[in-house]
């Protein structure tokens, strides 16, 4: 019965350090993506400021 416990203890330590690594991986995963993001969304700010710009621009000489 010992050896039973230990065995399913050893298959529950292994599927955790299983799902730990797959856990590290979407982190990993993840914060790539929050940081292609929020460069994406600085960029887009930053040409939405210079059409702004822009369009002042074009209504001062009209």
């Amino acid at each position: 019965d010992a050896n039973r416990q230990i065995s399913e203890y050893k298959f529950k330590l292994s599927k955790a350090e299983q799902d730990i690594t797959t856990l590290e991986q979407n982190v990993g995963r993840l914060e790539g993506q929050v940081a292609r993001y929020k460069n994406a969304a600085e960029n887009a700010e930053k040409v939405e400021d210079e059409l702004k710009a822009e369009k002042r621009k074009l209504q001062r000489e009209v």
